[in-house]
């Protein structure tokens, strides 16, 4: 299995002039695939994890990993919410008016798992999203996702159980 890292926004004209959301992108990519490489299934052979970073106006990082697999195209999605912040909480941030709102629909929030963020940690945009995408990618991996049926779970050490 290999990964694939993507970006979309709900924020307008984001990300901006001192951010490379692709470099973060091929860095977590890069990463991802180091941890896969500890899953090698035959069955899973070709099978590709996407991971989509979702940039908007959310209270915390959520990490859903009960998105489907597509058979025909070998791949599994996990979508990464990332909250965006507005520059009245960090100097890195956006004007409120560059958020989009979207409506949510009222199951999403059984599917998608919170992570606490504190933005004020992070001095840049660039820090704070392969920060964040780190933490949701490493939490699908100890928590667990499916792939194919398949369960994709990192082995817990035996000292800390």
């Amino acid at each position: 299995m290999t990964s694939r890292v993507l970006a979309s926004s709900d924020v307008i004209n984001f990300p901006d002039h001192d951010f490379s959301d692709n470099a973060i992108m091929a860095l977590l990519k890069a990463e991802a695939d180091i941890i896969l490489q500890d899953f090698a299934i035959d069955s899973l052979a070709g099978w590709e994890v996407l991971y989509r970073a979702v940039y908007g106006n959310r209270p915390t990082i959520g990490v859903c990993t009960r998105m489907p697999s597509y058979k025909l195209e070998k791949q599994k999605l996990i979508t990464i919410h990332i909250p965006i912040p507005t520059r009245d909480i960090v100097s890195w941030g956006v004007d409120p008016k560059q958020h989009i709102t979207l409506g949510v629909h009222p199951s999403e929030h059984k599917y998608i798992k919170p992570l606490a963020v504190e933005f004020t940690d992070f001095t840049n945009c660039t820090d704070y999203i392969t920060g964040s995408m780190r933490r949701a990618i490493a939490f699908c991996f100890e928590n667990g996702f499916r792939v194919n049926s398949i369960l994709i779970k990192a082995k817990q050490p035996a000292n800390s159980r």
